[in-house]
């Protein structure tokens, strides 16, 4: 039996197929301080926990209306 490993650390084709936000969005995004990442030399990698938090804000945010 395997393990599924989940990782904390995405890609932005992770990122992207994790909640549906295109690139351009998620790189927006990084840029406003919305979404914890860090680089790694080129490589950008998203804080899944981070980004999954500000889906449920903005999920939450349009419950409201």
């Amino acid at each position: 039996m395997q393990t599924e490993i989940v990782r904390s650390w995405l890609t932005y084709k992770e990122a992207e197929q994790l909640v549906g936000l295109s690139r351009t969005t998620l790189w927006k995004l990084l840029g406003t301080g919305a979404i914890e990442y860090r680089k790694v030399g080129r490589a950008v990698r998203i804080n899944r926990e981070s980004l999954e938090a500000y889906m449920r804000q903005e999920a939450e945010g349009y419950a409201t209306w």
